[in-house]
């Protein structure tokens, strides 16, 4: 094709071709304005970079493709067997990516849905630790056996999840046994006043201690605590040994089963 040719090409197209570059740049400013809406949005959220990332490029991508199609679509280029292709493309690359797809779409619902967040601590497939890392295709569990545990995104949204530290604190609650023959008011005193010593320990709402069930061998107090959730595994430990050396101190027994046979002698004439 010539100049001259070419001339009257663009002449004749002349508004098409100004119609097809003013779409490419409103699509190339909305897609711009929507990735940057999108990052705000996650800015304050704690979830993995990745999984941000991910969300806002494809979201970028998608309108980029669009604005594309209708481009090619005005210049004349027949876009329905383009469409096509790139349907059957997505069709074959859905089903040999079937797992991995799976797990970015779980991740995605979590981000929305947010049944947990770092320092949480979760019950997930009966699997109890505190969420160190959330991304883009699984989630990391710390167990209290500094074991971490690695979940597909695909099984959390499966599964059942329980969140035992909601909105950022969580009451823990400790049985303590002491005997029938033991000072019930002096030991309760004595859980009470550890409880208070130990400094992660929320003051608001107030400990407290009370007598929970009568067992056949023992006197149970339920001692109730709330706490920051990060501080659940630690605190529990750390009340355990408190409670075991402050009893030992104070000669306060903490009892077991105990089962009594009576053995009778038979007399023989």
């Amino acid at each position: 094709m010539d100049i001259v040719a070419w001339e009257k090409y663009l002449f004749a197209n002349l508004t098409t071709i100004i119609g097809s570059v003013l779409v490419a740049v409103c699509a190339l400013w909305l897609a711009r304005f929507i990735r940057n809406k999108l990052l705000n949005l996650f800015s304050h959220s704690k979830r993995n970079q990745a999984l941000k990332l991910f969300l806002t490029n494809s979201v970028y991508t998608l309108v980029l493709v669009i604005a594309g199609i209708t481009i090619l679509g005005k210049l004349g280029v027949p876009t329905a067997s383009l469409v096509t292709l790139l349907g059957a493309s997505s069709l074959a690359i859905g089903l040999a990516l079937k797992d991995f797809l799976s797990n970015i779409a779980a991740g995605v619902i979590l981000v929305f849905q947010k049944p947990f967040e770092y320092g949480d601590l979760v019950e997930i497939s009966g699997t109890l630790g505190v969420v160190e890392y959330i991304d883009l295709f699984n989630v990391k569990i710390k167990t209290s056996s500094n074991e971490i545990v690695v979940i597909p995104n695909g099984m959390l949204i499966q599964g059942k999840i329980i969140n035992k530290a909601y909105r950022g604190k969580r009451r823990l609650e400790i049985i303590a046994s002491i005997a029938y023959d033991a000072d019930l008011m002096k030991a309760k005193k004595l859980l009470h006043d550890i409880v208070l010593q130990v400094e992660k320990v929320l003051k608001d709402p107030a400990p407290s201690v009370a007598v929970s069930r009568l067992a056949e061998s023992s006197v149970d107090l339920s001692v109730k605590m709330w706490l920051k959730k990060e501080h659940y595994l630690e605190v529990q430990g750390e009340v355990l040994e408190k409670i075991k050396l402050i009893f030992d101190k104070n000669d306060i027994q903490i009892p077991y089963p105990q089962m009594e046979l009576s053995v009778k002698k038979r007399l023989h004439s």
